[in-house]
């Protein structure tokens, strides 16, 4: 473009495109920023509670807070596990997830078979009423009436 002439309309798109796409890029780099520093503060307690488990009772009620545990201490958790019986209730959790999966797993299969394969009168409605219960999350069923 020479001085003195008036940009062309071709420059003028080229030059809002950029505008365009840097405002854009501006914006997403907001978002992600923004989203960054939510999902650090929703991680922190989570660390926090990590780091505190590796420190000894004194360094826990130690005034300043000491961020790093120094030195670190594991034993907490073989405490932990021995003297709340954890293996006990590691063992029956086990049990009841594996059985309920497995039941789960064998009579959706059966259903799924009959939904899919044979045809009966009110399949339709049967098909419409397992969505229909899908469609509700789990947490209403806990409401006493």
């Amino acid at each position: 473009m020479a001085s003195g002439i008036a940009p062309s309309w071709q420059e003028k798109a080229i030059r809002s495109r950029q505008a365009a796409r840097l405002a854009r890029s501006c914006r997403d780099w907001t978002i992600v920023a923004g989203l960054a520093a939510g999902g650090l503060v929703m991680v922190f307690p989570l660390f926090w509670m990590i780091i505190t488990s590796l420190k000894t009772p004194p360094q826990i009620q130690r005034v300043p807070l000491e961020f790093w545990p120094n030195p670190v201490d594991w034993s907490s958790y073989p405490s932990a596990w021995n003297d709340a019986g954890f293996s006990l209730y590691t063992q029956n959790s086990l049990i009841v997830a594996v059985g309920a999966t497995a039941a789960c797993v064998f009579f959706s299969s059966l259903m799924a078979y009959a939904l899919a394969r044979l045809e009966f009168r009110g399949r339709n409605l049967v098909f419409l009423l397992i969505i229909s219960t899908m469609m509700i999350p789990g947490q209403i069923t806990f409401i006493p009436r």
